[in-house]
């Protein structure tokens, strides 16, 4: 069950995401950015939930691992590719398309490319097994967010490329979690 004050927060934060036109570059960070905090939210919420019930092993998580690893044990791996493919295939293909072509770096260290986790990170979100492919898919979201957040992404309108299915992404994820705390 979802606590009360992050239903709140939640329906807020949507209510603020509806009210946000993506025509312009300006839209579609703030859209990226609000959805985004919304995930944060909830991904806060599921590490609460996975504490209290002592289903965590290990006893400290950083705000990468309750990102990721931990929204794939809490959600299911399975659960999170099945509505990727129900509503963002074309997003995935899209993301695979850019990053073989070399439109965008993911993994940076100090603003450089790391060119074979990008490479790895390719062949993850192709992968087959549901573990790997869900755990890449949130570690290029967490990764493009701290891109935007950390001044790695330009402010200029290619980068809706990658931000755009990224919020579809995102939306998805958040609908998955809504499911779960109901």
């Amino acid at each position: 069950m979802m606590h009360p004050d992050t239903k709140e927060l939640i329906e807020n934060w949507e209510a603020k995401s509806a009210q946000i036109n993506i025509e312009n570059l300006d839209g579609l960070y703030n859209k990226f950015i609000t959805v985004y905090t919304i995930y944060n939210r909830l991904y806060n919420e599921s590490f609460s939930i996975l504490k209290n019930e002592n289903r965590l092993t290990k006893s400290r998580y950083g705000d990468t691992g309750r990102a990721t690893i931990l929204v794939v044990e809490f959600l299911g791996a399975q659960n999170i590719v099945d509505k990727f493919i129900e509503r963002n295939q074309a997003d995935l293909d899209g993301i695979n398309n850019l990053l073989a072509n070399n439109v965008f770096n993911i993994n940076l260290e100090e603003g450089n490319p790391k060119t074979e986790m990008d490479n790895q990170l390719m062949i993850n979100l192709k992968s087959v097994d549901v573990s790997i492919k869900s755990q890449a898919v949130l570690f290029l979201i967490y990764n493009v967010r701290n891109n935007i957040i950390h001044g790695y992404k330009d402010f200029q309108e290619y980068q809706r490329l990658i931000v755009e299915p990224l919020i579809n992404l995102l939306e998805s994820l958040i609908q998955l979690f809504k499911e779960k705390l109901q």
